[in-house]
Parts: C-alpha cells; sequence; structure tokens
C-alpha cells in the first residue's frame, strides 16, 4: 500500500475528505518520528551512562589494583633491607 492508497483507506473508513486523511496521517507520521527520536535520545543516553558506569569500575579495580602492587613493593623492599 503506498501513501495515496493510505490516505483514501483513512478517508473511507473515517468519513474525512482526502485532504483532511492527508493531515492528519502527516501529524501521525510526524508524532510518531518525534517519539521515535526521544526513544533514540534516551537510549543513547543510557548506553553513555552505562559506559561511564564500566570506564569508573575498571578506573577503581585499576587503582585497587596499583595500591596492592605498591603494597607488595613495599613489602620486598623492606624485605631486602632487613636482609642487608
Amino acid at each position: 500500500m503506498n501513501k495515496a492508497e493510505l490516505i483514501d483507506a483513512i478517508a473511507s473508513t473515517t468519513g474525512l475528505s482526502k485532504a483532511d486523511a492527508g493531515r492528519a496521517l502527516g501529524a501521525t507520521t510526524d508524532a510518531l518520528h518525534q517519539l521515535w527520536r526521544m526513544v533514540m535520545v534516551y537510549r543513547l543516553q543510557a548506553l553513555v551512562v552505562l559506559w561511564l558506569e564500566i570506564e569508573q569500575h575498571a578506573l577503581v579495580v585499576t587503582h585497587k589494583r596499583a595500591l596492592r602492587f605498591k603494597s607488595r613493593l613495599l613489602k620486598l623492599q623492606r624485605l631486602k633491607q632487613v636482609k642487608h
């Protein structure tokens, strides 16, 4: 079904003129397009938040590993000092 056939179907089932049915179809598609854009923006925002949470978690894990490594290094240095 093409756009003209859809407008004819709307006009015949609703009793609207073809011009009014065309305007109603246009308004409906515009509203659906706006809704689709809002959903896409929301999904993009959710993905950005998720990415930031993953990055923050990775930084925390890296920081904890660095602290453990530093602690082990200091212990080894103290052990070397005790032996000498």
